[in-house]
Parts: structure tokens; sequence; C-alpha cells
């Protein structure tokens, strides 16, 4: 077992690099690194969408990440040690070595899947704004999915916005534990201890 240092909301989907010194994740809607022999963690992506779920090529060159407003994300890497990495405006992984090949996003029309829907929809979700389990389930083509779209946030707790999820009452998720002072800090009024939906109601993606 490998402690992961500077994580406080815990990591997901973590692939091995080819050469096995190194460790690519999720983590809070970015991806990191982390190498074997550092006590240190690396982030490699900052943008406003959420990165999920890398994976490595088997000769070690590319890098490929899911992003639910860009689709599926495929940049390159060095064959040995990741360089430094510079965030573009696409929010896609830039490595600074010599190399013809450039980072490109694959775009699907529409989410494949319920889950893919949900996980779009939820991270298309604005800071100072809320929407109800049920309003992603109707958005999500499944108007009784409400408790489905739970079990979704619950698989990628990490990888989204979850506590920008509240329930029809207005009553912020179980986790993470600090929802409702995330939501606070973004500027959402709460009425006692449930948000003022019908000010902070998301209306959905346009």
């Amino acid at each position: 077992e490998m402690y992961l240092p500077q994580l406080t909301t815990g990591p997901s989907s973590a692939a091995w690099l080819p050469d096995s010194r190194a460790l690519v994740y999720s983590m809070a809607g970015s991806l990191w690194r982390q190498n074997l022999v550092s006590e240190t963690s690396e982030q490699l992506t900052a943008g406003p969408g959420y990165d999920y779920q890398p994976d490595c090529s088997p000769d070690g060159r590319w890098v490929a990440y899911g992003d639910p407003g860009e689709g599926l994300i495929v940049a390159p890497q060095p064959k040995t040690e990741l360089g430094r990495v510079a965030t573009s405006k696409q929010d896609q992984l830039t490595f600074a070595f010599e190399t013809t090949s450039a980072s490109r996003a694959i775009r699907a029309p529409h989410a494949s899947t319920f889950a893919d829907r949900v996980a779009s929809l939820v991270s298309q979700i604005p800071a100072g704004r809320v929407a109800t389990y049920g309003d992603v389930a109707r958005w999500a083509g499944k108007p009784t999915g409400a408790r489905a779209v739970g079990q979704v946030l619950k698989t990628h707790q990490f990888e989204l916005p979850w506590h920008r999820v509240v329930d029809a009452t207005g009553a912020p998720p179980p986790y993470p534990e600090d929802a409702a002072a995330r939501l606070r800090a973004e500027g959402v009024a709460f009425d006692g201890s449930r948000v003022d939906l019908a000010s902070h109601r998301w209306q959905g993606p346009r």
C-alpha cells in the first residue's frame, strides 16, 4: 500500500506509467502525478473541467483521460520522465519535451450512457448554483432516475462537484462532508440548513 501525500479529498482512477515508477490519478477534478520515490504530488491539469480516468499507452508516449466538456483528451508524454506540465486553455496536458505530436480532443456528439450524461451535466453546474437529483435525472433523459443519479455521483464523488447536487428540499448531499461549507464559500445562500433553491437553482445546460 502506498501513501499519497498532499491529498485531502482522496484519489481515484489511478494508472501506472509504463516504467512503473509513477502513478497518474484523478482527484478533485484534476490529474495528478505521484513518483514512487517522491514525497510530493504534482498537479498536471488545473482547468474548469473535471478530468478523470487517466490511462497510459503501452509505449509510454501518450496519456488519455476523460473530460465531460471536451470528451476524450489524448496528450503526448515522454518515454521516461514526465516533464513539467503547463495547462493550456483547453485544459489539456502539455508536456515540455520535443515532439511533433499535439494534444487533441476526441469529441463524441452525445454522452453514450446515463452515467456519462450525469457526469457531463454535473460537471457543468457553475459555482454558486445547485441542481437537484431530479433535475439531473430529467436532463439526462431519465425523469424517474433521481436515486440512480445519486449512485453515479457516489461512484465519482472525488471527480465531480457533488456538493452542488442537493435533494428536492435543498438539503446538501452526504458527501463531501463539508458540502454545505463549500456551497457557502461559493456564495450559495441557505435557509436554515437547506439551500435557497429559489435563488440558486441552476436552470440546466443551454
